[in-house]
């Protein structure tokens, strides 16, 4: 069946007027996630994020949403800011897909153990030669110091 006719059908029509009676409506969700994603337009690492959530995010997805904003009447700059992040997204992708061909080709020390993913700032720990990447020290220090803090706070109480 097409689109349309599923607009027709008598049973959708009963669901959207419970879905109306439950105050929720489709089209609002999708300008308010639309908004979030135009907020969040600077962070790259939102931007990165996008392209790998393989469950949700295709190139025609936002093809189609924009589609969709339009029979909705979302004002043009809107849209434009979607598509906007829809290029940032697939140029995000490209450069993922680079970079796992990069890891491929790295030697298995510069490879992150737990993720598989390339480390940017490969740091050789002297204690025991084993090579981490910068971020992972700053965390693990950043985690040890937050729980330093913790037991003493609680052994202060």
């Amino acid at each position: 069946t097409t689109l349309g006719n599923l607009w027709e059908n008598d049973k959708l029509n009963i669901r959207l007027k419970i879905l109306r009676r439950l105050k929720f409506y489709p089209s609002k969700l999708l300008q308010t996630i639309v908004q979030i994603y135009i907020n969040l337009k600077e962070e790259p690492s939102f931007i990165a994020a996008i392209p790998r959530d393989g469950r949700s995010y295709t190139p025609t997805l936002f093809k189609e949403t924009t589609a969709k904003l339009r029979k909705l009447y979302v004002p043009d700059d809107v849209i434009h800011h979607l598509m906007e992040i829809s290029e940032l997204a697939e140029k995000a992708k490209t450069s993922q897909e680079d970079d796992e061909l990069l890891a491929d080709r790295a030697p298995s020390k510069y490879v992150d153990p737990i993720l598989g993913t390339l480390m940017t700032e490969p740091v050789l720990l002297p204690s025991s030669n084993v090579i981490v990447d910068r971020s992972v020290i700053a965390k693990t220090s950043a985690e040890r110091s937050y729980r330093s803090v913790q037991s003493t706070a609680a052994t202060n109480e």
